[in-house]
């Protein structure tokens, strides 16, 4: 049956899920949540949701950025479009912004690719892009402009 199928699907990503989690190191944790998802803690303090979409046979992986600090937002939204025009260079891994201004990275992937190593590569990859974006976020002010480190090459992000 149809429900049989989903379950089976499931069981056999979350398998990958922990065989990824078991032979890398940046993976501190794995939580499986409910028939729906997993949480994934990431070295670096990266927290990554992962949610199962049965009927088009796809995860969808989010984490958090952050808040911007600053209220010249023009420079980060640019950047964030940017990003993502780039999304065949960064496997399709897009930028939100939620409707409190929190930002958001996302990644979508067919369940089909979904093996250890594919699994453990995306999730490396995807917590190294929100360190990078949480630096230009919050880290400090360059040189080229004390008054606005919020600007942001989004080629750096890719």
């Amino acid at each position: 049956t149809l429900r049989e199928h989903t379950v089976q699907e499931f069981e056999r990503i979350d398998l990958a899920f922990q065989d990824a989690g078991h032979s890398a190191e940046t993976i501190e944790e794995i939580l499986r949540v409910g028939e729906v998802g997993w949480e994934l803690l990431i070295s670096g303090g990266v927290e990554l949701r992962v949610h199962h979409e049965d009927e088009q046979q796809m995860l969808v992986f989010a984490a958090d950025v952050g808040t911007p600090v600053t209220t010249n937002l023009l420079p980060l939204y640019t950047a964030l479009l940017q990003f993502n025009q780039l999304h065949t260079e960064t496997g399709g891994a897009m930028m939100t912004v939620d409707t409190e201004g929190g930002i958001e990275l996302v990644f979508r992937m067919n369940t089909a690719l979904v093996e250890p190593h594919v699994l453990q590569y995306a999730v490396e990859n995807l917590a190294h892009k929100v360190l990078l974006w949480r630096t230009a976020l919050h880290g400090e002010p360059t040189d080229a402009d004390e008054s606005d480190h919020t600007l942001i090459d989004a080629r750096m992000m890719v």
